[in-house]
């Protein structure tokens, strides 16, 4: 008993959730520019990108980026460190494609859609208005292997992000 208190005080202190060997639960699907059937806003989270989550063909994903490559999940900052194999497959998927920028990706939990944005560079200066995933910061922040999800294309703390805009990535059930 005290282990599981001592256990849930640790997690409530660091905020910050190991995953390693809990298989199954979270996936990003990756996809590059060649298997995409959709016309996507460039800039607004509208109906094109509802459309995309519910309809896109999830076996038809360049990359799977599975919950057993996370290392941690720190909630408060939206930031997730991953292993070095699923590095090695971001940079075969980077090389394949040319780039990381503007790829798409849909987030599932419990093979429930949960949401799809793109990836984009932290540095970019569009203003973007659906969920990115931000794979360059780990420089910036000197930390390793760190990617981040983040609900729009923002530099501002998740916490000074309006709660409905927030609400896109911050789902309890994730």
């Amino acid at each position: 008993m005290k282990f599981i208190f001592t256990l849930i005080i640790f997690m409530s202190v660091t905020n910050s959730y190991s995953l390693e060997g809990k298989e199954g639960k979270f996936k990003i699907y990756c996809f590059d520019n060649s298997v995409l059937e959709y016309n996507l806003s460039m800039y607004e989270y509208d109906s094109t990108w509802t459309n995309f989550l519910n309809c896109a063909d999830l076996s038809k994903a360049s990359l799977i980026i599975s919950d057993i490559e996370i290392e941690n999940y720190n909630w408060a900052k939206q930031e997730i460190k991953i292993n070095e194999t699923c590095i090695k497959k971001l940079e075969e998927f980077k090389i394949r494609n040319k780039y990381l920028s503007h790829l798409k990706f849909i987030v599932t939990f419990d093979n429930k859609r949960m949401y799809a944005g793109e990836f984009l560079s932290f540095m970019s200066a569009m203003a973007i208005k659906h969920p990115v995933i931000h794979y360059d910061i780990a420089p910036l922040t000197k930390a390793e292997n760190i990617i981040r999800i983040y609900p729009a294309h923002t530099i501002w703390k998740l916490s000074d992000l309006p709660l409905e805009i927030r609400k896109r990535t911050e789902i309890e059930e994730v």
